[in-house]
């Protein structure tokens, strides 16, 4: 057996995934890449707001109060989505999208909407205008207008779920990668000490981390370099100024992408407060003016070489 590692890429959900797997046959890693890969489009036909037969779609165009039968992608990733919008007291919210349609309305040149329009977009926003019937697999939404975006979450999610089917087919040693936003990894990497992986990465400050080192954990980053200047915050209702990355640690894809997109609007001392309650979180931001970043927790980093020259 091949002990190499085989390196494999897909485009959906707007971006590059890639695969690589560690110590299996090259045939048997391609065959198994592929049929993670196909969970990763099945995801994407569910979950995305611009196809318009997703379930996604579907939903936005519902009338409030009217259940919508969903696929069980639907369910589990806005049951997530909710939970974290309530970990993160609504700085991580599926209903953005709301917003996102005064902001940045498609096909056309962003814009700031009038105070009338920015108020009538936040009464649209919020986890609590969204019930899930679990057992049924139904959804509805309880207000007019709502537009769910899982944008901040999906690739995360569909990163877990395309792991599930690699670890089905018994491969117990990969990384899965949505992209420059996010990473998973499970297994002990290539040599046996991790995955090894650069994170907090700027043009302007380098990381303080230097590579980090996962083991069955997942590191999401966002910000404008990643994905722009149209993160924005529920709870204001207005864009992100004030900060340029940030990254998260979780035990899952799906928290690690949807806690990076709230890190960058919660106050430092609310994530240090989050982390302290989550001990199996880590955080690390960028400021807009800062020439450090802040590192809440302690990161698995890889072991700095010295210097002896």
């Amino acid at each position: 057996m091949s002990h190499a590692l085989h390196r494999f890429a897909h485009e959906a959900m707007t971006t590059t995934f890639e695969a690589v797997i560690a110590n299996e046959e090259a045939r048997y890693a391609r065959q198994a890449a592929d049929a993670a890969f196909a969970e990763i489009d099945a995801i994407e036909r569910v979950l995305s707001r611009y196809q318009e037969s997703s379930d996604i779609a579907q939903l936005n165009r519902s009338l409030p109060g009217v259940w919508v039968k969903t696929n069980e992608h639907a369910v589990a990733c806005l049951a997530l989505a909710i939970t974290t919008a309530h970990n993160t007291l609504g700085a991580f919210d599926p209903t953005v999208g709301s917003l996102m349609r005064y902001w940045h309305p498609e096909k056309k040149t962003p814009r700031k909407p009038p105070p009338q329009e920015l108020a009538k977009a936040r009464a649209c926003v919020g986890s609590h205008l969204i019930e899930i019937d679990e057992s049924l697999l139904r959804v509805r939404v309880l207000a007019p207008d709502v537009i769910l975006d899982l944008g901040g979450i999906g690739k995360g999610y569909a990163l877990d779920k395309a792991a599930a089917i690699l670890q089905d087919w018994d491969i117990h040693n990969a990384l899965l990668q949505s992209g420059e936003s996010t990473v998973l990894a499970w297994g002990d990497g290539p040599d046996g000490s991790g995955w090894a992986i650069a994170a907090g990465n700027s043009p302007s400050v380098p990381s303080p981390l230097g590579r980090i080192l996962l083991h069955h954990a997942a590191v999401s980053g966002s910000g404008v370099q990643v994905r722009g200047r149209h993160i924005m915050d529920p709870r204001t209702g207005k864009p992100v100024r004030d900060r340029v990355d940030a990254w998260a640690l979780a035990p899952t894809a799906g928290e690690a992408d949807a806690l990076s997109t709230a890190f960058m609007v919660m106050p430092i001392n609310r994530i240090r407060k989050f982390c302290q309650t989550r001990p199996d979180a880590k955080a690390m931001i960028l400021t807009q003016h800062a020439h450090t970043a802040t590192v809440i927790g302690h990161w698995p980093t890889e072991p700095r070489k010295e210097n002896r020259s």
